[in-house]
């Protein structure tokens, strides 16, 4: 993979498509909606394993959530949306980060605090003892 953007606009928003861009031909492909709801927002993408995950923060006009999804085959099919967290208090926006065969979630809500927590997914946990 080369890069996921968006073929209408170069701001990311998660409620248009978006797809595969390849530098070799220019071209954006495979396009794929990750979040059609408008308080979609702040994807943050990473790659761990030849397992690419991206987390992004969703608000539904009640309650903020955390969402991952992951592509195990580089970006051209996604798992079902994973929530990782919820608060209806303010938050701040999600980042991955790798350390060695770990992922984790790092972010703050007034809710929860600061946290950074490993990513367990329904394929397998992503943490390693």
């Amino acid at each position: 993979i080369d890069y996921l953007a968006s073929p209408e606009n170069t701001k990311l928003f998660l409620r248009k498509p978006y797809g595969k861009f390849s530098f070799n031909s220019m071209k954006t492909d495979q396009l794929y909606r990750i979040d059609g709801n408008p308080g979609a927002g702040h994807p943050f993408l990473a790659m761990l394993q030849d397992t690419l995950y991206l987390v992004w923060k969703g608000f539904d006009g009640e309650q903020t959530t955390i969402q991952v999804i992951q592509s195990v085959d580089v970006g051209s099919s996604w798992s079902a949306p994973t929530v990782l967290m919820t608060t209806t208090e303010g938050s701040d926006h999600p980042l991955l980060v790798s350390h060695q065969n770990n992922l984790f979630l790092s972010w703050k809500s007034d809710e929860h605090g600061y946290v950074f927590q490993p990513i367990t997914l329904g394929i397998g946990r992503v943490f390693s003892d």
